[in-house]
């Protein structure tokens, strides 16, 4: 009989091999799967590799318009009050804006508008968290998914979920690929859409069986009090790839760039942005929400509460007679207002409309051509003084009224480098007149464009130099500093402006007194200088309507010194879109510092503050600066330079401190035999001064000064081989091109209609005059559709005034009637009811004398709005 021997030891040794086999591939496992976390973790301290031409589409493309649904949340929502967005979705957007360095605006779109319909009417560039749709689109292209949404079902709590029942369904109008993905898998079911904001609310209150949305969206909705009895499904419907989607007509880069944007966001950051904005945004009660939490109790203090107000009824009918005596005394106070604003009224039109004619008159002999330079002279100190006295024309009529109506403040973004060349322009000609030394200068100017009046600004300051100018004594110096001061507030910017007058004296009582309205005549009447004190206590009104503050200061017998301090708010970046993309703050010159190519610049024959600022931002640029005090230097300096290796790329001088010395200087450069020839920039307050001899000067820039770090910027980026960009010669003023347009105008007034005419022709526009509106109906009647591409009406004509002109324009059976813009012009400018004016169909005023600039601003925008129009249809 065969036995077989059990060997015990052995079979324990197996097995201990076995496990430390486990133990080890268990190990070995770990260790590879932790580079996968640590390089995915890695991931988000990476940034995507570009190819050459797409850090340059990074470059030459500043802003992109993103459309961000307004109350999606915890997706998106948009704060009007605060003009912020926040949310999952705008996280991301920000996150990809950081990464890719592109620009993205963020715009405002309705609930109700579907995402791709936003797209495809051009109401923006490009649109986030939209699914990638099946069909294909010939005018949408998608990204790569940079998140996945889990959708869910929300349901009353007493029903039950049942997936052969028949329901009706509410969805959100954000993507077309859901309800698809609803009535694949439902057959049965009936799809309706509703706002996202009222999905759970439409269950709640029993007018639909079932909602649909992202699970984040159904969980924010489930907390307001309203929607108690509504329940989540615990069944998920189905995950959708959220990617961003452009239009077919954007560059094939934009994709490219955002697709490797977003291949390097880690799984982390995204688990990040998803946990932050779940947690943050938890619902508010609001005054609705507590009375439907405490109706008994209201009900019960309401009850006791009418039976005080009961006993209280019999001491209010006492008081009616008070109260009719009070309403007598309001209605005779407000004819009495009444028939001041009507006199005022009469006065304006009266005042103004002559100056209008001189307005207009001097700005076209200017641009004649014809005159000699005498009266070149002549025509720019005629605009110059009518300017002044329309300025102070309305800062009587504005203290005039100022017991009666606050002043309206136009708090819209602008640009300090276009009020500083304005200031400038307006006081530099005055100063060379008189042979005084005029100088404005900036001190930590970051934020160029921000928030605010900028006409009010742009008053205070002309007031207070041209003032200074009267009093200033020849051969002595007036300053102007903006310099931004130290702030805590994220929204708001602080500026202080200093005008400084050295050889005008005051003394310590009329500093005292200077602001105090008409209180102060007679002191200044015994000074040596002569003055009324009206302009300073209009410049206190605007200032005080600013919540600003001001103040002045003197040191007897060598300056005075006032200082207006002014809030501001700090723009968004939608703001910075309207406004202007030339703003460039420092921090950003840092981040484009490390794509510049090493160079050198000299300067000569600036002020120190100048050279300091200059130097500041070369610094932030790693540009080397080099100083020479002495012009005449400069030849030797930029041989010696050449003779080293290392040539200069640029040379910057100053008009206003050498003055036709410039030019000498440009030939002297450019007769020297160099291996490269650097460019020329000149600086000068008014360019007008060197435009006549710019041609074969040598000479390949001119900007106005000060100097402010966007117009350097633009200029080094233009020495850059590989971003060249085109600098104009004046980096304020706009060119304006109307020659394909034609515009019908009308006016009483012969010699205001032919002052109209030429103004609008300088530009190249068909112009189209009449005196009266009965004549503009006829013409326009009798007009091809969309022959007319603007029309300005007189408010005050015979026969027919411009108000029911335009009334009876808008009652036209045409197709361009109710779509051509149009403005009424008129020198009363107490009448501008903007809500009687929509009554009769107008879209602005312009108010005589009308400024050639705005008017030609305004023209230009209605025109590329009317294109931007024709061109989405």
């Amino acid at each position: 009989m065969a036995v077989q021997t059990v060997r015990r030891g052995s079979k324990m040794s197996t097995g201990k091999i076995y496990k430390k086999c486990f133990s080890l591939l268990f190990l070995l496992a770990v260790c590879c799967t932790f580079p996968f976390y640590s390089q995915d973790y890695a991931a988000s301290k990476q940034r995507p590799v570009f190819t050459a031409a797409e850090q340059d589409f990074i470059a030459r493309h500043f802003l992109f318009t993103v459309g961000v649904p307004v109350s999606r949340r915890p997706i998106s929502f948009y704060d009007r009050k605060s003009r912020c967005f926040s949310g999952i979705q705008c996280d991301f957007i920000r996150k990809i804006a950081e990464l890719s360095g592109l620009n993205f605006v963020m715009v405002p779109l309705d609930n109700n508008e579907s995402l791709s319909d936003a797209l495809k009417n051009n109401r923006c560039d490009l649109v986030f968290g939209i699914p990638a749709s099946g069909e294909k689109d010939q005018l949408i292209k998608y990204t790569y998914p940079y998140r996945m949404a889990t959708m869910k079902f929300c349901i009353k709590k007493d029903r039950f979920f049942s997936e052969k029942e028949s329901y009706t369904i509410a969805v959100g109008p954000v993507s077309d690929t859901f309800p698809a993905v609803i009535a694949q898998k439902y057959q049965n079911w009936t799809i309706g859409t509703a706002a996202e904001e009222d999905l759970a609310d439409m269950v709640s209150r029993g007018k639909s069986d079932l909602a649909a949305a992202d699970e984040y969206v159904l969980r924010y909705q489930l907390q307001i009090p309203h929607n108690e009895n509504v329940r989540i499904v615990p069944d998920y419907l189905c995950t959708l790839p959220l990617c961003a989607a452009v239009s077919a007509g954007q560059p094939s880069f934009l994709l490219s760039v955002i697709n490797k944007t977003v291949a390097v966001i880690s799984q982390a950051e995204k688990a990040a942005i998803l946990k932050k904005n779940s947690g943050s945004f938890v619902y508010q009660y609001s005054f609705h929400d507590v009375l439907y939490g405490k109706r008994f109790f209201i009900f019960v203090t309401l009850t006791l509460t009418s039976l005080v107000v009961f006993l209280g009824f019999a001491l209010l009918i006492r008081q009616k007679k008070t109260k009719e005596t009070l309403t007598r005394a309001r209605i005779s106070a407000e004819a009495a207002v009444n028939g001041v604003n009507s006199y005022l009224s009469a006065l304006s039109h009266e005042i103004r409309t002559p100056l209008n004619v001189v307005i207009e008159l001097a700005e076209l002999s200017l641009h004649a051509g014809t005159a000699t330079e005498k009266q070149f002279e002549y025509n720019k100190k005629i605009l110059y003084s009518s300017r002044i006295l329309l300025g102070a024309v309305n800062a009587v009529f504005d203290l005039s009224v100022s017991s009666s109506y606050r002043l309206p403040l136009s708090n819209i973004p602008f640009s300090l480098k276009v009020l500083a060349s304005a200031v400038a322009k307006m006081c530099y000609a005055d100063c060379q007149h008189k042979g005084i030394i005029f100088e404005l200068s900036l001190k930590n100017v970051e934020d160029e464009v921000v928030i605010g009046d900028s006409n009010l600004v742009k008053q205070v300051l002309v007031n207070l130099a041209a003032n200074a100018v009267r009093f200033t004594p020849e051969k002595s110096k007036i300053s102007i500093c903006f310099e931004q001061q130290k702030s805590t507030a994220s929204d708001k910017v602080f500026y202080r402006f200093n005008v400084i007058s050295d050889g005008f004296k005051l003394s310590e009582e009329m500093c005292n007194n200077l602001f105090t309205s008409f209180d102060h005549g007679l002191v200044l009447q015994n000074a040596e200088y002569k003055e009324t004190g009206l302009v300073f206590s209009i410049v206190k009104y605007f200032v005080d309507s600013m919540k600003g503050n001001i103040s002045v200061k003197s040191v007897a017998g060598k300056n005075v010194v006032f200082c207006i301090d002014l809030p501001f708010y700090r723009p968004g970046r939608s703001d910075i879109a309207e406004a202007s993309n030339s703003a460039a703050r420092l921090s950003e010159f840092e981040t484009a510092a490390r794509h510049f190519k090493p160079m050198s610049i000299v300067i000569s024959g600036t002020d120190k503050n100048e050279a300091a600022s200059c130097t500041k931002i070369c610094e932030k640029l790693n540009i080397k600066c080099i100083i020479v005090d002495d012009p005449d230097g400069l030849p030797a300096e930029l041989a010696r330079a050449d003779l080293r290796g290392v040539p200069y790329r640029l040379c910057m001088l100053d008009y206003a401190s050498s003055g036709n010395e410039v030019f000498r200087l440009t030939q002297a450069v450019r007769s020297i035999n160099l291996s490269q020839q650097p460019e020329i920039l000149v600086i000068a307050y008014d360019s007008d001064e060197i435009s006549a001899n710019l041609e074969n000067s040598g000479i390949n820039y001119v900007i106005k000064k000060p100097l402010f770090p966007s117009s350097l910027f633009k200029i080094f980026l233009s020495l850059q081989p590989e971003k060249m960009e085109t600098v104009s010669s004046d980096d304020y003023e706009q060119v304006f091109d109307f020659s394909d347009k034609k515009i019908l105008a009308a006016d009483d007034s012969e010699l205001n209609l032919e002052v109209l005419k030429n103004l609008l022709q300088v530009h190249g526009a068909a112009v189209v005059g009449v005196e009266s509106g009965k004549q503009v109906l006829d013409i326009f009647s009798k007009s091809a559709v969309n022959e007319y591409n603007f029309i300005l009406l007189d408010k005050n004509m015979p026969v027919l005034n411009g108000l029911n002109t335009a009334a009876l324009i808008r009652k036209m059976e045409r197709k361009d009637a109710a779509a051509i813009p149009l403005f009424i012009i008129s020198a009363d400018v107490f009448s501008t009811d903007s809500e009687k004016f929509s009554e009769y169909g107008i879209d602005g005023f312009l108010a005589k004398p009308i400024d050639p600039q705005i008017l030609f601003r305004t023209l230009a925008g209605c025109f590329a709005f009317q294109e931007k129009i024709h061109g989405g249809n």
